[in-house]
């Protein structure tokens, strides 16, 4: 299970629902004015519909989890981790191949959102909820 900050994931989908695609790296764009409550609405959901059913997953099975920026920074070792863990064998072409298509840095597409106070509370006390959250906040 790779771990993305989750302002991350939530502004993602939010830039993506209106239409906005940030390219991959790019670390200068406006911010984008997104209405408080489609905002709400969209943090809601994704703790709903995507952070809750992965918490259910790992209480009834094993979990390998990745901080997004651990496998981007070492993606080979990752994979070979994985590997591991799921007990399965891999080629060195295998890795590097994988390895060659990652991206050399994460998106922080955060910071492309005019985010409304209430939304970022809601982001904040629900990723206080799960685990795998608990090293991620707005500014890391």
């Amino acid at each position: 299970h790779v771990v993305r900050n989750p302002y991350d994931i939530i502004a993602t989908i939010l830039l993506r629902k209106h239409g906005k695609r940030v390219p991959a790296n790019q670390s200068t764009m406006g911010k984008v004015q997104i209405d408080s409550e489609v905002q709400r609405t969209m943090v809601q959901r994704f703790f709903k519909r995507m952070a809750r059913p992965v918490a259910v997953v790992r209480n009834h099975f094993p979990v390998l989890d990745f901080p997004s920026e651990e496998f981007i920074a070492n993606p080979t070792h990752s994979l070979k981790k994985l590997c591991s863990f799921l007990q399965v064998e891999c080629s060195k072409s295998y890795f590097s191949d994988c390895s060659s298509i990652v991206h050399s840095a994460p998106s922080k597409t955060r910071n492309f959102i005019a985010w409304t106070e209430n939304a970022l509370d809601i982001i904040r006390s629900q990723s206080a909820t799960f685990p795998f959250f608990k090293n991620y906040t707005y500014k890391y």
